[in-house]
């Protein structure tokens, strides 16, 4: 991994269940860990839902291992929200992580 591409300050945020005043459960997000990362926007599309213009574009970020990181995290890097579909540990080495993620604004 090279070092001098990890430009990126990002925020994995793990879901959480909290319990809501009405007895139910709410889903909230919490910090999981923050680390350096590479990010690389791949491929973008526009589309047109409900009379409502959107973009959705894919993203890969690369960064030093990280446990506990899984599908269900999301990853926050500055004002982007990033929904992570595939984590790969790069060789099975626990020392790189590549995620493949979709941005939606």
């Amino acid at each position: 991994m090279n070092a001098g591409k990890l430009i990126n300050r990002i925020m994995f945020k793990k879901p959480t269940e909290v319990q809501a005043g009405s007895g139910g459960t709410t889903a909230t997000y919490s910090t999981l860990a923050s680390c350096w990362a590479s990010i690389e926007d791949l491929s973008g599309k526009e589309l047109i839902q409900a009379g409502q213009m959107g973009a959705i574009g894919t993203v890969r970020v690369r960064c030093r291992y990280v446990p506990g990181v899984t599908n269900e995290c999301r990853i926050v890097a500055g004002n982007r929200t990033l929904e992570i579909f595939h984590v790969n540990n790069v060789e099975n080495r626990n020392a790189e992580l590549e995620m493949l993620c979709r941005e939606s604004k």
